[in-house]
């Protein structure tokens, strides 16, 4: 379930749909059908802070955050040899609490990431550890992704980080494009001349890798895609 609510207070009369049932759309099927032991099909994110976050605010915005996107709080429904298709449970609130302070290392914690899949039959399928690394201190970030993809699951933590800062997180609106000058001199003022315009940004390529891509770890014969 890859798609999440846009998130906002709320319109009068117009309640967010919380709770139900939803049968699992076609790749969460095909994905759930290709999930492995032996390979966890999980996406890992890292929040790199200069200090350490409050428990109880990182706790507070966190659970306000998964509120305001209720699409998040999901779980599979129990399922028998019958039943044709699995189905998500939205449960409106979390069944678990998502975020901890294990302790460890971040190297530790990244093989958890690669190595424990949250679970599909809790709510929801999103573990927060908070862990020390080097005098700073790291958000990982480890979503099921059978239920949740990055970018969805970042909407949510921008979210969770606006209600921690208490600063305002929506996308900036569109810039606005000035018409063309009006006349035959082109800029509007008649004196036949063009505006210079605003100066040009740098160069970029298009083909810029937007993330960082780690090596090729495939060994012959290893099972999977040489994740471990």
């Amino acid at each position: 379930m890859t798609a999440l609510q846009s998130a906002r207070h709320g319109l009068p009369g117009r309640p967010p749909e919380s709770t139900g049932t939803v049968p699992f759309p076609t790749v969460d099927e095909i994905t759930r059908h290709c999930l492995t032991d032996d390979e966890p099909e999980t996406v890992h994110i890292e929040i790199h802070l200069p200090h350490r976050p409050d428990p109880d605010r990182l706790r507070a915005a966190v659970g306000e955050a998964l509120r305001r996107h209720p699409r998040i709080l999901i779980r599979q429904e129990p399922t028998r040899w019958w039943h044709r298709r699995y189905t998500w449970r939205l449960t409106g609130t979390p069944d678990t609490d998502p975020v901890s302070y294990p302790g460890g290392t971040l190297e530790e914690g990244r093989r958890r990431a690669l190595a424990e899949c949250p679970p599909l039959d809790a709510s929801p399928p999103v573990r927060i550890e908070v862990i020390e690394h080097e005098g700073r201190w790291v958000l990982l970030v480890t979503i099921n992704h059978t239920a949740l993809d990055g970018p969805a699951c970042l909407r949510v933590l921008a979210t969770a980080a606006e209600l921690y800062g208490g600063a305002d997180n929506s996308p900036a609106p569109p810039p606005v494009r000035t018409a063309a000058g009006g006349g035959a001199g082109g800029n509007g003022n008649g004196s036949g001349e063009e505006d210079a315009g605003p100066p040009p940004g740098p160069a970029t390529s298009p083909w810029t890798r937007p993330a960082r891509i780690a090596a090729d770890t495939t060994h012959p014969g290893a099972a999977g895609n040489g994740m471990f």
